[in-house]
């Protein structure tokens, strides 16, 4: 419930943005033929007479936030759990964006070996992302990274842990406006931690996310 009243009122401001602009779109369409005005300004680059690098990266940078339902590996004795990720993303060629991820779970954890305990799981995570578009509306995503967790445990006979992370993710995503997005997909990850364990261990984690898209090609 922590988790939720965080992420609530990121995706509240958001939709209060977009009501100020011109209306959303009544419909979506797979209609090739009828043309979207360009996300991409083709004027803004990164040398010659396209500008400044302030102004490329500000025409062609993501803001996304969203929830994760991620459930952790069996061995690692942590119960399924909803956390939040915030993205900053910039395009560094067509369809290419470098991105940088902090995640953050804090939840109670029953399967934590003895007794319930509170759990607090902090991740950064640097990587890259692949964009297709799929028609006027639709996109598909993928991309991968690295970065580190920090799990923080109250179980008594526990110590807090730091591991590695490699992450990967594939989602679709909709225009809702012509700089808001909603995407959908799914992530899995590759950590490695000596968590309620007596040695540090690669385990796998699947999450589902959902978030929303601002600004950006």
């Amino acid at each position: 419930m922590k988790i939720l009243a965080l992420a609530l009122p990121l995706v509240f401001a958001t939709a209060a943005w977009a009501d100020d602009e011109p209306a959303l779109p009544t419909k979506m369409s797979f209609n090739q033929d009828t043309e979207r005005e360009s996300h991409r300004p083709q004027e803004v680059g990164p040398a010659g007479p396209a500008g400044p690098v302030m102004d490329y990266i500000y025409f062609h940078s993501r803001l996304e936030t969203g929830v994760l339902v991620t459930h952790f590996d069996n061995d690692l004795d942590v119960e399924n759990a909803m956390g939040i990720y915030v993205r900053y993303s910039v395009e560094i060629l067509p369809q290419i964006a470098l991105n940088l991820t902090y995640r953050h779970y804090d939840f109670s954890n029953s399967d934590a070996p003895g007794t319930n305990s509170d759990m607090d799981i902090r991740g950064l995570i640097a990587g890259a992302t692949f964009r297709l578009p799929l028609s006027q509306d639709f996109g598909f995503e993928a991309g991968g990274g690295v970065g580190f967790l920090n799990w923080d445990t109250s179980a008594p006979g526990f110590s807090d842990s730091n591991g590695m992370l490699v992450t990967g993710e594939a989602a679709f995503t909709v225009w809702l406006h012509e700089v808001l997005r909603l995407k959908a997909g799914v992530v899995m990850d590759t950590v490695y931690t000596d968590l309620h364990q007596s040695s540090t261990d690669s385990s796998v984690n699947l999450s589902y996310l959902v978030g929303i898209v601002l600004g950006g090609p």
